[in-house]
């Protein structure tokens, strides 16, 4: 078995031994503590007020208890956030071969088009009529070339990415063993104690937290780089796509202008002839 999985193991064991200790206690000397190897936001909430509203409290302890309430909740929300954004890279990395081929087969599509033929103007169309064209299509062109160029920079910054993960991945792998060896050394005390403090609980569930969001930050790491070959290949035909529809809309602007320059020298000439 791979490191990483018997520290896994090892972990998520040490987790359930975690959560007896408390059940044991209560039994034993009447203690209040609910076991509770997964604290959820709700009870999180309710102890913070709780602890808010206590008279029987040094600030000191108040203050200590709060900070751990608070850093408990602030890594349940990183938890979510992080599974949310590794199932947004696995299911970008799903749909990627299907807009890939749509963007490649709408890039064609612009590429064959007469670009000016679409724009469906008579010969003698006006003056007027011809310099709103040209101001629409000048802002559509500005529009396209702003997608493109922020399509050029995202592809910048993913080429440069990986360095930036694996370092995290680094820093959050040792950080995670870090958590680990707190929660040994918060089971040690415990296993040494008929009563379960309510600091001590709130030290582990700090620690528990931690640990879930280190992981699941390691595991959203791991979609981001396995996601990465798909979504690279994504943007460039997206950007592929904008500077097809540059080229389209550059061509356009470019026949305007030739039909305003040769219709203000026609009015010229005719002023002259009058």
């Amino acid at each position: 078995m791979p490191p990483g999985r018997v520290r896994r193991t090892t972990a998520a064991i040490l987790l359930w031994a975690l959560a007896a200790l408390p059940l044991a206690a209560a039994a034993e000397t009447g203690s209040e503590v609910p076991p509770s190897p997964l604290v959820t936001a709700a009870v999180l909430k309710a102890r913070l007020a709780e602890v808010q509203e206590a008279t029987d409290l040094t600030d000191e302890a108040r203050e200590r208890r709060i900070g751990l309430y608070r850093r408990s909740l602030s890594n349940l929300e990183m938890v979510q956030a992080h599974r949310a954004a590794g199932a947004a890279y696995r299911g970008t990395a799903e749909a990627a071969p299907g807009q890939i081929e749509a963007l490649r087969s709408a890039r064609a599509e612009i590429a064959a088009e007469d670009s000016f033929a679409a724009l469906d103007l008579d010969p003698g169309s006006p003056l007027p009529v011809l310099q709103r064209h040209l101001q629409e299509e000048r802002a559509d062109l500005a529009a396209v070339q702003a997608r493109h160029d922020d399509l050029a920079t995202r592809l910048t910054y993913q080429e440069a990415r990986p360095s930036a993960v694996r370092q995290r991945l680094t820093e959050a792998d040792a950080a995670r063993e870090a958590a680990f060896a707190g929660l040994q050394a918060e089971a040690t005390k415990r296993a040494n104690k008929h009563r379960v403090s309510a600091l001590s609980q709130a030290r582990r569930w700090e620690l528990e937290t931690r640990y879930q969001a280190l992981s699941t930050e390691i595991q959203m790491l791991d979609q981001e780089l396995l996601s990465r070959p798909a979504r690279l290949q994504l943007l460039q035909a997206q950007k592929d796509k904008e500077a097809a529809s540059i080229e389209w809309i550059s061509a356009r602007v470019v026949a305007l202008e030739e039909r305003i320059l040769a219709a203000r020298q026609q009015a010229v000439e005719l002023a002259r002839t009058q």
